[in-house]
């Protein structure tokens, strides 16, 4: 095997795409009829309740670990 294509992450797939180029020459009205929206992106995500004592830790990327928890 001399290459891999990657035809989607999650929701996204290839077909859906735009090239660099094409992007480039639109105006910032068009590019934004093209940009979707995070909450389309992580859709395939679940999603996460956190308490706000760990928000602060948490939005940092550090571990948070509460007893009682894994």
């Amino acid at each position: 095997m001399s290459y891999l294509i990657r035809v989607g992450v999650g929701d996204f797939k290839i077909a859906d795409s735009y090239s660099v180029d094409y992007i480039k020459s639109l105006t910032q009205e068009e590019l934004n009829t093209i940009i979707s929206p995070i909450d389309e992106g992580l859709s395939y995500m679940d999603s996460l309740a956190i308490e706000d004592q760990f928000l602060k830790t948490s939005k940092w990327g550090n571990h948070t670990i509460r007893k009682g928890y894994s």
